[in-house]
């Protein structure tokens, strides 16, 4: 499943995830059937339905916290600061943010700490506050330049290093929002950054 879903073959990845799940479930393995609901959470994120990415994060977070698997409820945290952003709700987004700035603290984690640092920037950028997304996008710029080499093919992986221009776009877009003469020549930087890194990848 996390092979396809590298190749952005995410219907695919998703029956596979389904078919484990099942397996595991028939087998009364509840942590790998909780690890499976949760790389379905963060598919489906990727795949844009918010609804269903947020139910399956939900029972995994539970069963997975129930487990000690500490990292992973901070993953499933994500997905639904991911699910309340789509749905409009900040005040959830936040909710969720916090819970998994504690999570993080206990469990350090570089590819965790892009996905708090990136996801911080849309929150604030939802609430009209360009300032924070700006320092927050570039923090997450920081830490993703540190990621590349260092990330296991899991879905980690998957779900953050997917489209690694996404942070450098929002960078710019965060720069245009603000006064002052070098909110230009900070955009272009970003989107110079965009074009670098798609180079970098190809």
């Amino acid at each position: 499943a996390l092979c396809a879903a590298r190749g952005r073959r995410i219907e695919e990845a998703l029956r596979q995830c389904e078919a484990a799940r099942q397996g595991f479930e028939a087998e009364g393995n509840a942590p790998r059937t909780a690890l499976s609901d949760l790389h379905r959470a963060v598919l489906l994120a990727q795949r844009g339905v918010p609804q269903h990415a947020v139910d399956c994060a939900i029972r995994a977070r539970e069963a997975l916290r129930c487990h000690g698997l500490g990292a992973k409820v901070v993953l499933a945290d994500l997905v639904l600061v991911r699910g309340a952003l789509a749905a409009g709700d900040t005040i959830g987004a936040r909710r969720h943010l916090a819970r998994a700035r504690a999570g993080l603290r206990r469990y350090p984690s570089p590819a965790l700490s892009y996905q708090l640092a990136f996801l911080t920037g849309e929150v604030a950028h939802a609430d009209d506050r360009p300032a924070l997304a700006r320092l927050s996008f570039r923090r997450a710029c920081r830490t993703l330049e540190g990621l590349r080499s260092r990330l296991g093919v899991d879905e980690l992986r998957i779900a953050f290093l997917d489209d690694k221009a996404i942070v450098y776009e929002s960078m710019a877009r965060a720069a245009l929002l603000l006064k002052g003469p070098g909110r230009l020549r900070e955009t272009f930087a970003a989107v110079q950054q965009v074009k670098s890194r798609a180079l970098t990848d190809l």
